[in-house]
């Protein structure tokens, strides 16, 4: 025979699941509030707060959803190394709850935020190596014939001068090499 479970179990199943239906509720609320504000630590904490609500009641979905948005959110403010940590949480729990298309989803932000992070370094490079260029090439112009110098900078010799020249000449090229690169 066997054992019924009283009553009260039943009751206290029910107002569990409706107390964790509103916390699901709360979650989502927050993640929407936290999509469409303007304040990014007011955001950041809204995330975040979705983040323990949904850790505290066992539910990965909405938190996978919050480090989701929380990447996206440091990635707008280019602070990649926390965007791919939250990236990275997201991906964890997709692939814990085997959600393989949300998997990709993630990949896929992962690999545009590193082209991304990467080109920053890259306009950097290209802003330097035009500076380079200029300065090389109009310092070579200028070293190449003493003449132009009228040895006013110092005594130095035409041989000296135009050695100074050439040099100047090659950073310039460098610096082109670098500022007409493509990636």
């Amino acid at each position: 025979m066997k054992k019924r479970k009283p009553k009260i179990y039943g009751e206290a199943v029910k107002l569990q699941e409706e107390d964790k239906g509103k916390i699901l509720g709360e979650i989502d609320a927050l993640i929407k509030k936290a999509g469409i504000s303007h304040n990014t630590n007011q955001t950041i904490k809204k995330y975040q707060k979705a983040i323990d609500l949904g850790e505290g009641i066992g539910e990965k979905s909405p938190v996978a959803r919050a480090y989701l948005g929380l990447g996206a959110l440091y990635q707008s403010k280019r602070k990649f190394p926390e965007a791919k940590q939250s990236y990275e949480m997201a991906q964890d729990i997709y692939m814990q709850t085997g959600e393989q298309r949300r998997v990709r989803n993630v990949q896929s932000k992962l690999a545009k935020m590193a082209e991304e992070s990467g080109s920053l370094g890259n306009r950097f490079l290209k802003r330097i190596g035009f500076a380079t260029a200029i300065i090389g090439f109009l310092g070579s112009v200028f070293f190449i014939r003493n003449s132009f110098t009228g040895y006013t900078i110092a005594e130095i010799n035409q041989q000296s001068s135009s050695l100074f020249g050439v040099v100047l000449f090659l950073i310039g090229i460098v610096g082109l090499y670098f500022w007409t690169s493509r990636r």
